[in-house]
């Protein structure tokens, strides 16, 4: 080794030896790395802990998602299954429905068909209750001969003689009121034969009658 000779910072050394001096000023330099490095560490560990204790937290607080998430689903899948048994229903109470008003709709053309019917049954029923208040007010409207007696001309045929009974009673048929449409030239016949014995009774026939008595 060289026996060379300086100076550092007051102090005098010899190359390649250190001094008393710089051997203590590099521990304590050593010294302030060291606890400068475990107080990093220290403060390392405990951003570790706090880390870690968070990442706790929030897994937690994740897996209560889940679970509320799980939850929610269920409850999801119950109300869509209710919705579809709900639509289901109301489609069948539709369906029901519409033929429920097609039914009552028939019934009701039914009901106005015959409504119909009976109308026109009426109307024909009056026009012959009509037509025989006509034929009896004509049959009211002779003069009364019931107290009279008949007698009979000598020069009348007794063809044309009308008898007592006929003039009380007038031998008048009974017409049923039927709309059979097969009766009604019956109720015409019978209709002009009360047309016919109305106007067999002339005045001029009766007044003799009248004469005698």
């Amino acid at each position: 080794m060289s026996s060379k000779v300086g100076r550092d910072q007051g102090t005098t050394r010899v190359a390649g030896t250190m001094t008393p001096e710089i051997a203590e000023q590099r521990v304590r330099l050593g010294a302030r790395l060291l606890q400068a490095a475990q107080e990093r560490l220290e403060a390392r560990e405990s951003w570790h802990q706090e880390t870690t204790s968070t990442v706790e937290a929030l897994r937690g607080c994740v897996e209560r998602s889940d679970k509320r998430v799980a939850v929610y689903e269920q409850q999801l899948a119950q109300f869509e299954k209710a919705l579809m048994q709900e639509q289901a229903s109301h489609e069948r109470e539709r369906e029901a429905f519409k033929q429920a008003l097609g039914i009552l709709t028939e019934q009701l053309a039914g009901a106005e068909r015959t409504i119909q019917k009976l109308t026109r049954r009426l109307d024909l029923q009056d026009r012959h209750l009509a037509e025989l208040n006509g034929a009896l007010l004509r049959l009211e409207a002779r003069p009364s001969v019931v107290e009279q007696p008949v007698v009979r001309m000598a020069d009348e045929p007794a063809a044309e003689v009308v008898a007592e009974s006929e003039l009380v009673t007038g031998d008048l048929p009974v017409v049923p009121v039927d709309d059979d449409a097969s009766k009604r030239p019956v109720y015409r016949e019978l209709l002009a034969q009360l047309r016919e014995q109305s106007s067999s009774v002339r005045l001029d026939e009766v007044e003799p009658t009248r004469q005698a008595g």
